[in-house]
Formats: structure tokens, sequence, C-alpha cells
């Protein structure tokens, strides 16, 4: 079939521009084309030097490839170029080199596709991703696509910073899984399988991940859809992954912080209502004392009643004793305040301490000298130390075991904070430390959280009175208690109380031993 067409008419024609390079490099044949892209008349485009065509800071590259092109090479590459007017292009440039009959280089065959608009998209894109890739970082968020027939999932950079992952890492449901934390990772599969790709539901969780490099654990948040097939089976899930630690220790914080206001508020409305009762109870017992002691006097020394009356009198002593107790927790017992020192109290305790407790019970001492005194009613205190020893004893029961007495003095200040079983920071200064630790049964976290509450007891026996009144104690004096126990591992029980002077003990050198 015969061809109406000329070689030049089809190189017209042509949608790429089309140059002719002679030996020297030289612009010896411009299409149509490549005049209107550069923006040159045929006749201004003819005998211009290639290098031309490109910017000064790629011409040195420019020019060891137009060496090459001597030596017969032929290369496709992309290329930023410049116009007549100064506007810059890229084009894809498809380079022949030409040779004679002879072997030797006789130009070039220079074809030029406008790739201006795939750059200036790829360049977008890459915007695009950048801000994208500060946005997951900023929002501590990454996301991810999981091929569910494949097994395999890709993730953003954002994503492989939060798990600690690098491109190595496997990209499997399991290596997913691995990152997860271990007392999650079973729940998280039940999850997947039955609720997400099972049911079709949208994913939406949190979970706690272990970073993969340095074992740290981070609460994240958990998005993710499903695409199904055209038969309705599940092909992707795509989603994003958001660390929301802070929201969660802001939570536990929360949680803390009103947990701690519930128990103080508790604490006090119980302490106004015992020391309500406790001090109605002690008119009713005021009255039935003394007319019991009215009725003795006139009953004569044989009488029968008398044994009824002496019952009732001791009954009411008793309840008087229960009452004192109810007065000590709320704090409103009678207070007489004197210098003290604490480790003479308790030596001074010692024997009726070991003779309260059970002969299988060993009772260890440590009682330093030099410590500062404190300001503190003898009698209460003394309470406060039998009843530690004694709930003590009752926590080890008929067993064999050993309750630890010591005292101690410390500073509190911001290197060395202390705090007390409400949560509350002591202020800062100098304490005596009453320290009592046994190897008793200890106590769980519920039970711990009610040692202090008025009646309340693990025990058959018991009123549920010793613990409350040595919080009240303890309060009376401005000071602080702490309970560290773990069931099976015992208990220990340390009270704070505000050091008091040296000059304080000096004033009064027979307050020591009150």
């Amino acid at each position: 079939m015969h061809n109406p067409f000329t070689f030049q008419q089809v190189v017209e024609m042509s949608n790429e521009a089309i140059l002719v390079i002679d030996q020297d490099h030289r612009v010896a044949y411009f299409n149509a084309k490549a005049s209107h892209w550069f923006g040159y008349g045929a006749a201004d485009g003819i005998g211009r030097h290639v290098l031309e065509f490109f910017l000064p800071e790629d011409r040195a590259a420019m020019a060891a490839r137009l060496d090459r092109r001597r030596a017969g090479e032929s290369e496709r590459y992309q290329q930023r170029l410049r116009r007549a007017d100064g506007e810059l292009v890229w084009g894809l440039l498809s380079v022949r080199a030409c040779l004679d009959d002879d072997g030797q280089f006789a130009g070039s065959l220079v074809a030029i596709a406008d790739i201006s608009d795939v750059k200036a998209a790829e360049g977008a894109l890459r915007e695009s991703e950048f801000w994208l890739r500060q946005s997951q970082r900023v929002a501590r968020s990454g996301s991810y696509v999981f091929d569910i027939p494949a097994n395999r999932w890709t993730s953003s950079e954002a994503l492989d910073e939060l798990f600690g992952i690098g491109p190595e890492y496997p990209r499997t449901v399991d290596g997913w899984l691995a990152v997860v934390h271990p007392d999650e990772r079973d729940n998280l599969r039940i999850y997947l399988l039955n609720e997400v790709i099972g049911r079709r539901q949208p994913f939406q969780l949190d979970y706690r991940v272990v970073r993969h490099r340095t074992g740290e654990v981070v609460w994240v948040h958990g998005r993710g859809e499903l695409t199904l097939d055209d038969d309705g089976s599940p092909s992707r899930m795509f989603g994003t992954i958001q660390d929301v630690s802070e929201r969660h220790h802001r939570d536990e914080e929360r949680r803390e912080l009103e947990g701690r206001l519930l128990q103080a508020q508790k604490l006090e409305s119980l302490g106004v209502l015992a020391g309500g009762i406790a001090h109605e109870f002690n008119n009713l017992l005021t009255s039935i004392l003394g007319n019991a002691d009215l009725a003795l006097q006139d009953l004569p020394p044989g009488a029968a009643a008398r044994e009824s009356i002496l019952a009732i009198e001791a009954s009411s002593r008793r309840a008087a004793a229960i009452s004192q107790q109810m007065l000590a927790y709320s704090g409103r017992g009678r207070f007489v305040v004197g210098p003290l020192v604490l480790s003479q109290l308790v030596r001074d305790m010692v024997r009726m301490l070991e003779l309260a407790v059970s002969r299988t019970i060993t009772l260890m001492v440590d009682e330093p000298d030099g410590l500062p005194p404190v300001e503190a009613d003898s009698g209460q205190l003394r309470q406060l130390v039998a009843n530690l020893v004694a709930n003590a004893a009752e926590a080890i029961g008929d067993r064999e075991g050993s309750i630890h007495i010591s005292t101690s003095a410390i500073d509190c200040d911001d290197q060395h904070a202390i705090v007390d079983y409400l949560g509350d920071n002591l202020r800062p200064g100098r304490y005596v430390v009453l320290e009592v630790a046994d190897s008793g049964i200890g106590m769980g976290l519920e039970t711990r959280g009610r040692v202090f509450d008025p009646f309340f007891t693990t025990k058959f026996t018991g009123r549920g009175l010793g613990l409350p009144a040595v919080l009240g104690i303890v309060r009376g004096h401005q000071g602080a208690i702490q309970v560290e126990s773990q069931p099976g591992r015992g208990t220990t029980v340390r009270a704070y109380f505000p050091a008091a002077p040296p000059a304080a003990l000096r004033a009064r050198p027979d307050s020591a031993l009150e």
C-alpha cells in the first residue's frame, strides 16, 4: 500500500518534540512541536547548543551525558528544561546516538515527551503525603490497610513509629497481634474473628500495645472498616490507630482522685456519725453507771440483786470502752498532749504486748535511741500500739509467725514525698514513724480499702473498731497512715507523727515516759 505521507510530514505531526542534534551538539532540526514547546521559531532554534535548554546547575551533568553520546550510547531519562521565556518544564527524553558508515559519531536524534503535568501531580502527591505524615505525627495516629485474603497489611510511617517496628517486621495477622499486650492478645484475636470478620462489624476498640523496640506499653484506639468482594466476603480492612495513652492516664488519675475524695468523704461522714453516736451513748452510759452505783449503795451486802447490778456495771464499762474507740475514730477523743519519745513508749509496753499475743508469735522490737519527740497523748498512742499489735496477731492466728515493731525518723520533702492511705501528700517536715509488720495472711485490694471502716471485720469475732480507732488517733495528731499488704505476704502499717522541736522535750524531761 502506498504511504501518502513523507517521513518529514510524520515527524511534523508528532505529539512529541523531536530534535536532530549534529556532532557538535547543536540543533540541526526542530519539528513544530519542539518549536512550540520551547518557544523558539524554527530559525531561532536552529544552531543553538543543546546545553542552552538546560538549567545552569544541570549543565555539568548534561555535558557528561554528551560525552557518553559520542561513544554511541543511547538513553532515556527525565530532565528539567528551560523554555525561551525562562519557564521550567519537565521532559522525558529518549536519545539515540547516530553513527556514520565509518562508525563515527554523527549526531543524535532526540524525542521529548512533555511530563510537566505528571511531575506536578507527583509533587502535589509528595506534599500531600508529607503533610499527612506530619498530621499523623502530631495526632500520634497512624493508618493501615489489611489485605485479608493475602494475610498482609501495610502501614504508614507514623504507625510503624507507634508500634516501634521497621520494614523487616512481619506484616501478618500474627505479626500485628504480637505487638498487642499479652493480657489482651487473645481477646483481640477473638474480637477480630467473631465481631469484625464474622459479623462484618466496624473495628473500634481501646487496647494496649507493647512497642517492639523499647517494650514501652502504650494505650491505643483502633478504628477500622471492611470492604467486601462481590460475593460479600471481606477483602480488606482499613483504618487508623491512635496513641491515647495520655487520655487513659488522665482518666486513671481522675478515677483515683474521685476514689480518694469519696474515701475521704466517707471517713469524714462516718467520723461525724460515730462521734455523735458515741456522745449520746456516753450520756446514756453515764446515767446507767450512776444509777447502778446508787443502787449498789442502797442494797445490803448480801442482797441477791447485787450480782445483777454488778453485771450491768461491767457491761456498761465495756460499752464505754467501745464508745471511747468510736470517739477516737472520729478524732473527738480526749487528748492530753505533751512531748514524748515514741521509742521509749514502745519499750515500756513490750512486756504487756508479749503477754497479749499467742506464744506461737515472735515479737521483735527495734526502738533506736535519739529519735525526736512528738507532741502526743500518751494514752492514745498506747491504745494505737496495742490495737496495731492485736490486729497483727489476729492476722497470724494460731500459726507460727512474727510481729516486728520499729520506730524511726524521716524527712519529708520534694525529693522524699510521703503519700498516705488516702493518696494525699504529707506536708514537708520531719516525722517520727511507728511501723508494725506481721507475717499474717495479708489483705487484697478490696479489703485494704475498707480496713478503716467502723465495724468492718473479716473475723468471726471482733467489733471492727481497732483500726478505725488507730486512724482516728493518727488524724487527731495531724499525722498520716500507710498500709501495705498482699494476700499471703503479711501486712505493714506505718503511722507518721510530726516531730516536735527538741526543746519541747528538754522543757519537760519527765514527759518522755508518760
